[in-house]
């Protein structure tokens, strides 16, 4: 992790968003999302869609961490 904002963090932390919005049954973020993603590509849905694909492999390392984390937890509380 790099400090501040830099955009392959931002669009990872952004798509992780989305994607556990999405699975956790929050509709009508994707949106919102797409154009946090499309500001730190440069305002163009080619290069954003590019820049997501370039960072999928973080994405999951990312979801497999939080969601990792939320499996333990339910394992403590049960």
């Amino acid at each position: 992790m790099k400090p501040g904002q830099h955009a392959d963090q931002e669009i990872v932390a952004e798509t992780v968003a989305a994607a556990l919005c999405e699975m956790y049954g929050f509709s009508g973020y994707i949106w919102h999302g797409w154009e946090y993603i499309r500001h730190y590509a440069g305002q163009d849905d080619r290069k954003a869609l590019k820049a997501v694909m370039g960072v999928l492999a973080d994405v999951e390392k990312v979801l497999d961490v939080i969601l990792g984390a939320a499996e333990e937890r339910n394992k403590k509380v049960a």
